[in-house]
């Protein structure tokens, strides 16, 4: 849909998009068609606008606000304290772990036949229990996700909680003499399954589809019709599987300073010796023909188990830290960032984006003409500024910004025609030439001399292993070139 003709064809462009992603991809589209771009958006009761304009401002793209401060992630895992932090670490470690990051870990070693070479010493023994997981201990049909979800239930509430107990028993006492359980630090219940509690039961149901689905035992992740029948049953399959005896860990360490940045990897002593276990277990991969499938957070879906699993979890680890749970309504607004939208806010929003569009249509605007704004209607707050102009860099002895470029409209060439527009035009020994992530030329390839009778049109597309669209005129190309003046 976005294709060149597309964009030509457009006055300017208002953004009315939720992501950063959304927004730079717009934005990069913009300065290289060179349209003006009115960019918006809100968060409850406050909004903001941002004016690009061709050659007169710097893009969306060339500044980004601070990221937000983050509660060190080992704390969190250990001694939660409120119920938002709890929703977010379930979705980013359980979620995104389970269903997104084993996956794509499984079909990476699959695929690639140096893969554990290229895993870092550090990462190498959760990279291998995640590969022993999916691939030794894969499970091959529907009852058999039904107990790894029991299990992984007992892992996460109960082991997991024992441990912590053992490492800091109720009435420890810190190397200050003072209690360790106090203050925001709250000790844990031991959580048993119960195939009558709502939680337990979706945490187990939500959790055996989903890896059903991610080793493609079923192929859709969403419910089926008959699955509130389903339900009970798979509840009461789950409290009838055998669970290991619980056996306390030595030598793990539990990160406790809310100070610390050191992130803490949770094993025990033996690494070394479970690493080669595992690595010879391993089979050789060109005779595995199962790929994994990855899941794609989607929190609009409720027909999906995403949210079910995330509410679920959230909700049984706060229960059992004396937090106070919420709806499965509030897991979806805080798993998804979702803020609900103020009708006043966008209405505010959407008068000072059109005051804007009008400038960008009336000759002899400047600099100064053009105001940026940002309001909080809870202060309230109301700012304006002026934005600000495009960096300005030296090539030879002229100014360029990001605006500028070489446009060459010479039609479908050859590399060697390419070089030699350089050299003849612009003076440059072009060394080293690019098209996005693929290296078209370089002087330093034993084949270059090949590639230069060959179509642009051609070579790049093979090369970058990427299908060009048939109404796609330009490439973007970037050179690393040596002055011949």
């Amino acid at each position: 849909v976005f294709h060149d003709d597309f964009w030509e064809k457009l006055d300017g462009v208002a953004n009315a998009v939720d992501n950063i992603e959304a927004r730079l991809y717009i934005d990069r589209r913009c300065v290289f068609f060179r349209k003006p771009l009115i960019d918006s958006g809100t968060l409850g009761s406050k909004g903001n606008v941002q004016v690009v304009v061709p050659h007169t401002t710097e893009s969306y793209g060339s500044s980004s606000d601070p990221p937000p401060k983050e509660a060190h992630i080992c704390i969190l895992h250990s001694f939660p304290s409120t119920i938002e932090l709890q929703i977010v670490l379930k979705r980013e470690h359980c979620f995104e772990g389970y269903f997104v990051k084993h996956p794509e870990v499984t079909n990476a070693f699959l695929e690639q036949s140096d893969y554990l070479t290229s895993v870092s010493q550090n990462l190498k023994l959760p990279t291998l229990e995640i590969l022993e997981s999916c691939i030794l201990e894969r499970q091959h049909d529907f009852k058999e996700c039904i107990v790894w979800a029991r299990l992984e239930f007992e892992k996460l509430f109960n082991w997991k909680h024992k441990q912590l107990l053992y490492n800091f028993p109720v009435d420890f006492i810190d190397s200050r003499g003072a209690p360790f359980w106090s203050g925001s630090k709250r000790p844990p219940k031991i959580v048993e399954f119960d195939a009558k509690n709502q939680l337990h039961a979706k945490f187990v149901v939500s959790a055996t589809f989903l890896r059903a689905f991610t080793l493609n035992i079923i192929d859709s992740e969403h419910k089926p019709s008959e699955f509130n029948s389903q339900i009970h049953a798979i509840a009461e399959a789950a409290s009838q599987v055998r669970i290991p005896q619980w056996k306390p860990k030595d030598g793990i360490k539990i990160e406790t300073d809310e100070k610390s940045n050191t992130k803490v990897v949770q094993y025990s002593n033996d690494d070394d010796e479970k690493i080669a276990r595992i690595e010879a277990k391993l089979p050789k991969t060109e005779r595995i023909t199962f790929r994994a499938n990855p899941v794609e957070f989607e929190k609009d879906d409720d027909t999906n188990f995403h949210i079910d699993f995330i509410h679920a979890a959230s909700n049984i680890r706060a229960n059992a830290y004396g937090i106070k749970p919420v709806t499965q309504l509030q897991s979806k607004l805080i798993a998804g960032r979702i803020m609900p939208a103020m009708i006043t806010t966008t209405a505010l929003v959407t008068g000072l984006v059109c005051l804007e569009i009008y400038k960008l249509f009336q000759t002899g605007k400047t600099l100064s003409s053009f105001k940026n704004s940002f309001v909080n209607l809870t202060l309230p707050l109301f700012q304006q500024s002026e934005p600000l102009p495009p960096q300005k860099l030296m090539f030879r002895d002229s100014e360029f910004t990001l605006w500028d470029r070489i446009d060459i409209k010479k039609g479908d060439i050859t590399l060697k025609e390419f070089l030699v527009h350089l050299k003849e035009n612009f003076q440059m020994d072009a060394q080293i030439i690019g098209v996005g992530t693929a290296m078209i030329y370089s002087i330093f390839d034993k084949r270059a001399s090949q590639k230069l009778p060959r179509k642009l049109s051609k070579l790049v597309p093979e090369i970058s292993k990427i299908t060009i669209p048939e109404n796609q005129r330009y490439f973007n190309v970037e050179v690393t070139a040596e002055n011949t003046l």
